[in-house]
């Protein structure tokens, strides 16, 4: 497990078991797992740290409380000699709270933003995921991906005479609305290397966009849909499990679009996720939910394979499209964003 979770990130604090006893807490919280027995010389500081890194630090407080008021469950957290590190938890937990108010409110500002400018828009992953929480304050909020109904050329050119901007790409740029939180703007929610089955993928997203884009909910801006998540996110987690890491938050994230689905909306997921080539990397993503966070089958796209074989075809197009993209960005993408370094 720790080789794919928070690569890269020096999880080992206390060995390979720390992350395990994280593992063990998140599946209280999410009703996926009983009360496990916890060794009452567990390093509840370092397991904090772990989980502020993996984006589960909400859920990791949930399910403590969870435990605690489970009378067949020892928990050290709770004695007396370590009420100070019991104080960070909740500490945390207000911290992450107030946290997500703030990226809600960030949010409706950059909706505002584009709508001004005659642009629908759409926050993706982070707190365009928080309706699906039964507890939104549980989903830990990093930064702000929007997606917006325009071109690059013309998202860029809105956004510099706001504020600045870096790192243009095929799919998003960062921009620098404001000085505590990152925001990067979307023209495409997500892409593929092989651009057969990538010019297939984006004709989706442009499909179902305007569906998207009129989700507005109560907070102020649209949320995408279930049907849109099981796409959109599964392709993300492929991204980052072969060429980044894959943190705990994306397997849970991707636990609440699973719950939150109908059996007619997976199946119709995992067929649309086979045309673009990923049949193999769906069934190795259950494996890893089975595996991780003990998932029941019912919810599954479909049967768990441990197969972690990049698809050919994105291996093929690998660097073909690296290169491209390269002197693309560097050409035409400097040309249009005002500097040459991109």
């Amino acid at each position: 497990m720790s080789c794919i979770i928070g690569k890269g990130n020096n999880n080992n604090i206390n060995g390979p078991d720390l992350l395990s006893r994280l593992v063990d807490i998140l599946k209280v919280s999410l009703g996926t797992g009983g009360a496990v027995p916890l060794p009452p010389d567990i390093n509840w500081q370092a397991i904090l740290e772990l989980a502020k890194r993996e984006g589960v630090v909400g859920h990791l407080v949930d399910g403590v409380n969870i435990l605690a008021d489970d009378e067949t469950a020892e928990i050290s957290l709770y004695l007396p000699e370590n009420r100070d590190i019991k104080k960070l938890y909740f500490s945390a937990y207000l911290a992450l709270e107030k946290a997500n108010e703030k990226m809600i409110g960030r949010a409706v500002e950059l909706t505002d933003f584009f709508r001004e400018s005659g642009i629908s828009s759409c926050i993706l992953k982070g707190v365009g995921m928080l309706y699906l929480y039964r507890n939104p304050m549980l989903r830990q909020v990093g930064d702000i991906d929007i997606w917006v109904d325009t071109t690059m050329e013309s998202a860029v050119d809105i956004v510099k005479r706001r504020c600045g901007i870096s790192h243009v790409t095929y799919h998003h740029f960062s921009a620098e609305f404001f000085g505590d939180t990152e925001v990067e703007v979307h023209y495409r929610p997500a892409w593929l290397y092989n651009p057969f089955k990538n010019r297939k993928l984006q004709r989706y997203f442009s499909q179902i966009s305007q569906r998207e884009f009129m989700r507005i909910g109560e907070d102020g801006f649209a949320s995408p849909d279930i049907e849109f998540y099981l796409v959109f996110s599964a392709v993300h987690i492929y991204k980052h499990l072969y060429e980044r890491n894959v943190r705990l938050k994306q397997f849970v994230d991707y636990l609440h679009i699973l719950a939150a689905s109908t059996k007619e909306q997976r199946s119709e997921a995992f067929a649309f996720l086979c045309s673009l080539g990923l049949e193999d990397f769906v069934g190795y993503l259950m494996w890893l939910m089975k595996k991780i966070l003990n998932i029941e089958g019912e919810y599954m796209l479909c049967t768990p394979v441990c197969n972690r074989r990049r698809p050919l075809g994105e291996m093929i197009w690998l660097y073909p499209w690296k290169i491209w993209h390269w002197i693309w960005r560097r050409t035409y993408v400097a040309s249009i964003a005002g500097y040459k370094s991109v």
